[in-house]
């Protein structure tokens, strides 16, 4: 089948990156891949890359354009990759010997390449995605000649083989459980920070209404002043009326006005609106302090977990990507006995 593979220099627009987000999300919806990287916050930006995104998903892609202009690595080692994943990654045949992939075959190629950065070998991705081994043909020996043969592996070897793998798998088992506390300690610290700054906003609230009482206060005291003062006007207007003529020309008359009309701040007693001010102010200071406990209390448990976080990524490094590919035999066949 003839097909048109374009190459990479007309395949990046802008305008596809929407489409291409609603498509991958419609189409692998129940992709464990995408799930674990979509959720994983070291790899969710990456896994939407907008230069994946922005691949034209109406052209097929040949093998030469995805390993050298996409995704950068060698092509025998993205045909081998195609092969293994053979029912997972689609390839049509575009000429006689070369593949093309669909626009969701090279997402699918892209989520692989991540989950391998992660450290997940090729096959454990295999597995997870319930794709079977390649059956290899066992050779087939005439029964005269079956004496000239033996079994390559003897029952030694094969336990010896059955320890490196189980080890391998519990040193496997050992760092998926240090990334789910990693992943369960940073889950953690977010909700302890989105606590800590929900108290804190709401202590910085209280302690401004607790300003804006006291200013209250202050106008309320200085109403009831003028007040005061403005009665002691009428009653010095009042005597010095009662006082007769001659009295309004006396220097005396008019230092003794100014000093009967002074209100001291201390001769101001609380009033009932300036007591219930007060019992405002101490209400919302009890609630400012228990705050504040609350705010202590939250940072000593988020320095807990940091710490806790960074001793769980120490052990995370010293981690190895696992590769089972390296410790699995070769299928068990016959060799000719010499």
């Amino acid at each position: 089948m003839d097909v048109d593979v374009r190459r990479v220099g007309g395949i990046y627009m802008a305008g596809f990156i929407e489409y291409n987000r609603d498509l991958i999300q419609r189409e692998l919806e129940n992709d464990g891949l995408y799930s674990s990287l979509l959720l994983d916050p070291a790899y969710n930006e990456r896994l939407l890359d907008e230069h994946i995104l922005s691949l034209d998903p109406n052209i097929l892609y040949s093998t030469t354009v995805l390993s050298d202009e996409i995704f950068k690595i060698p092509n025998s080692t993205l045909r081998g990759y195609i092969i293994q994943l053979s029912g997972y990654v689609e390839a049509l045949e575009a000429t006689a010997r070369k593949k093309a992939l669909p626009y969701i075959s090279v997402f699918k190629l892209h989520m692989v390449l991540l989950t391998l950065k992660k450290g997940e070998s090729l096959a454990t991705i295999k597995v997870r995605l319930g794709l079977k081994e390649a059956k290899t043909t066992k050779k087939e020996v005439p029964k005269e000649e079956e004496g000239k043969y033996k079994q390559k592996y003897n029952d030694e070897t094969l336990d010896l083989i059955f320890k490196q793998v189980f080890g391998q798998l519990q040193k496997y088992q050992t760092r998926m459980n240090a990334q789910e506390r990693w992943l369960e300690s940073q889950n953690e610290i977010g909700h302890l920070r989105s606590k800590l700054a929900e108290n804190e906003n709401a202590r910085d609230s209280k302690l401004k209404e607790i300003e804006n009482i006291k200013s209250q206060i202050t106008i309320n005291r200085l109403y009831r002043k003028l007040d005061l003062q403005t009665m002691a006007i009428v009653q010095k207007n009042s005597e010095e009326k009662s006082s007769g003529f001659f009295s309004l020309f006396s220097k005396k008359s008019t230092v003794d006005f100014e000093k009967d009309i002074r209100v001291d701040e201390k001769d101001l007693k609380t009033d009932y609106i300036e007591s219930k001010l007060e019992e405002n102010i101490k209400q919302y200071t009890i609630e400012v302090e228990h705050l504040n406990e609350d705010i202590e209390a939250l940072s000593n448990e988020i320095n807990e977990k940091e710490n806790k976080l960074r001793s769980e990524i120490k052990q995370l490094e010293q981690f190895t990507p696992l590769e089972l590919d390296d410790i699995v035999p070769e299928p068990v066949g016959l060799v000719e006995e010499e």
